[in-house]
């Protein structure tokens, strides 16, 4: 059977060149997901319902559907940091995200919230905290006193072949160490 443009009626025509003028799939090319610090979102939670907690902090791209949440271990002055990249369906929307995000340091409430379509763990090597800075020894929260650190994370340049290539940062949080009790 030939195809004659000429022989369609007009919106046959338009919806016909539409249809041509899409891309064959819709899923970006996972390869393509850079993940730049400076384009990313960032969110810093240190407390919860109970108190101070483990420094936790989240970068998320919602263009390039991924997020990255780091762990920063409050329970002593060496800071050890835990690292993972999820990765979201192409679909997924900021609300959605925003919903993840929540559900991943408060009480989990959206049951709505976006899931991720791949987790990657990061290599303990990958980030560090590489400064810390005492800014206050006797800091009382309703779980104990701490001492309140300002640290400098930094994260190496990272790829995952076909998943997403994050280029490595260095930024500033807080983290609070619990004291000994006296």
């Amino acid at each position: 059977m030939e195809l004659c443009l000429t022989s369609m009626k007009t919106p046959s025509r338009i919806l016909l060149a539409c249809l041509l003028a899409l891309p064959l799939h819709a899923e970006p090319d996972a390869a393509a997901r850079p993940l730049a610090f400076e384009k990313a979102e960032k969110k810093e939670v240190m407390h919860s319902m109970i108190g101070i907690r483990n420094t936790l902090l989240f970068y998320t791209w919602n263009d390039q559907k991924a997020a990255l949440r780091l762990i920063i271990d409050n329970s002593s002055t060496e800071f050890p940091v835990k690292g993972t990249i999820y990765l979201f369906d192409s679909s997924t929307t900021r609300e959605g995200l925003a919903k993840w995000l929540n559900n991943q340091h408060s009480d989990g409430l959206f049951r709505d919230a976006a899931k991720p379509t791949k987790t990657v763990e990061l290599p303990d090597s990958s980030c560090t905290v590489s400064e810390h800075k005492l800014l206050d020894a006797n800091k009382k929260s309703r779980n104990g006193v701490f001492a309140e650190y300002e640290v400098t994370v930094t994260l190496k340049d990272l790829e995952e072949k076909g998943l997403f290539n994050l280029k490595g940062f260095k930024d500033k949080t807080k983290v609070f160490v619990k004291q000994a009790a006296e």
